[in-house]
């Protein structure tokens, strides 16, 4: 990935937009409006909601279950709410042994981002809490602070937001633990403009105070997320909120699964219509052919609607002609006996005439033509030979097979 975008969401989308753009030499912070975002291919996207905005909660958890926890948390933490739980958005951190943080957001404020950024084509890969962007190490406690407001960081799951003139107050509150006693502590207060450290050393005498000037609030913030090789900050863009639309690599491989999806769905239907589109050809065909068998196969019918229905009654017709001898089948009959007695005659062509059968034959020699005849004529059969051509080595002969009507 080459860059980091961190877009600041401590207003509304309609404010004039704060945001950072991490490369792999520095971050440069930039102002404008969501519609001057430029976003290349392969950037991470990460929104930055303010901790004034965010309440960050402790609960013990017995359960690993996430479809149970998420159906515990509004009445876990309904008495330290102050809005409806239904209007509230919770989003669940890692659980470590039986602890859980927990992160509570407005539904409508996250939604409203979510709704501006969907508007002008972006999609975030994440979104976080600043305070939980600051850095952190065992036995140091983290502050950022300008003339407004203030971030503190005390440990891995201790983190706030406050107005500046509540910062000192709100440290000293922090119960102490053991750490605390047993190993030597520090502040390291990193500040905007001018700082008086008096406050600090005068309220936490027991730990070592530093203090160092910092860029803006968001330009600090994104400098201090990327120095941090192991954190586990809490994505707010979970359960209704996840990240089911494009953007990041979820979105990249949704967007390749709808391509694929898509290209299925045409594929399939281009083979569907092909497959269809040779069945009607071969239909055509078939109907042409069985058209040009009933036409050589009943030469005296003057108008063909439906060959298939209309081979059908011909074929009931002469099967009552001479119904008493047998009919026309009788006929076939024997000559279907006489042809398999002389393997050398392959029929080509019947056609049913008017009180008798045309048959179109091949075989080797007009002897064959000849013995044909006769073993009809000694079955009672009258044969008359209409014609016997010989060429290249092979006769092609017409026999009429007469009956009488």
């Amino acid at each position: 990935m080459s860059q980091q975008l961190f877009i600041d969401c401590s207003g509304l989308p309609s404010d004039p937009l704060v945001w950072a753009l991490k490369g792999e030499l520095s971050t440069a912070q930039h102002a404008g409006t969501l519609a001057d975002l430029s976003i290349e291919e392969d950037t991470e996207i990460t929104l930055v909601f303010s901790g004034l905005d965010v309440l960050l909660l402790n609960a013990a958890m017995p359960t690993r279950n996430q479809q149970k926890i998420r159906q515990a948390l509004p009445y876990l933490f309904e008495e330290q709410l102050l809005e409806d739980a239904e209007l509230l958005h919770f989003a669940i951190g890692t659980l470590k042994s039986d602890q859980l943080q927990v992160a509570v957001i407005a539904k409508a404020l996250l939604q409203q981002w979510l709704d501006a950024l969907s508007e002008v084509q972006i999609q975030p890969d994440q979104a976080l809490i600043d305070t939980q962007l600051l850095g952190y190490e065992q036995n140091r406690w983290v502050v950022w602070c300008d003339d407004q407001t203030a971030l503190a960081r005390t440990d891995l799951d201790t983190a706030f937001a406050c107005d500046r003139d509540q910062l000192i107050s709100l440290l000293a509150a922090l119960p102490d633990s053991e750490a605390d006693i047993e190993a030597e502590q520090s502040l390291h207060v990193f500040h905007q403009g001018e700082l008086d450290l008096f406050p600090f050393s005068s309220n936490f005498a027991d730990r070592k105070i530093t203090a160092q000037t910092a860029p803006s609030r968001f330009q600090f913030l994104a400098e201090q997320f990327s120095q941090q090789k192991n954190a586990l900050p809490i994505d707010l863009l979970q359960g209704e909120f996840g990240k089911k639309k494009n953007g990041g690599l979820y979105g990249k491989w949704a967007a390749v699964a709808a391509s694929i999806a898509l290209l299925l769905v045409v594929g399939y239907s281009s083979l569907l219509w092909y497959q269809n589109s040779r069945l009607e050809s071969q239909y055509q065909q078939l109907q042409q052919q069985m058209t040009g068998i009933y036409k050589s196969t009943f030469p005296n019918s003057k108008r063909i609607v439906d060959p298939k229905v209309q081979m059908k009654g011909q074929l009931k017709k002469l099967q009552g002609l001479n119904a008493g001898a047998g009919g026309v089948f009788k006929y076939l009959e024997l000559l279907a006996k006489v042809s398999a007695q002389n393997s050398k005659i392959e029929l080509v062509q019947i056609r049913y005439q008017k009180n008798g059968m045309e048959l179109k034959f091949e075989t080797d020699s007009l002897q064959v033509v000849e013995q044909f005849r006769e073993k009809m004529a000694a079955n009672g059969i009258r044969t008359k030979v209409l014609s016997a051509n010989k060429e290249s080595g092979r006769v092609m002969a017409r026999v009429k097979l007469e009956t009488s009507s």
